[in-house]
């Protein structure tokens, strides 16, 4: 299951938005609730960004 996340607003540290929630991209990816078997996510994530200027 791919999973997104988009983030508009203040800056802030990208463990608050990645990291730090309790169900996380990076938790999803090693134990995602709604997955039937296994408890791995061979998936995983990544991160992007655009700095302006």
């Amino acid at each position: 299951m791919c999973r997104h996340l988009a983030y508009l607003g203040p800056a802030v540290a990208l463990r608050e938005v990645v990291t730090d929630p309790p169900h996380s991209l990076l938790r999803q990816s090693w134990a995602p609730r709604r997955q039937r078997h296994g408890t791995v996510n061979a998936d995983g994530f990544g991160v992007g960004w655009y700095a302006d200027g």
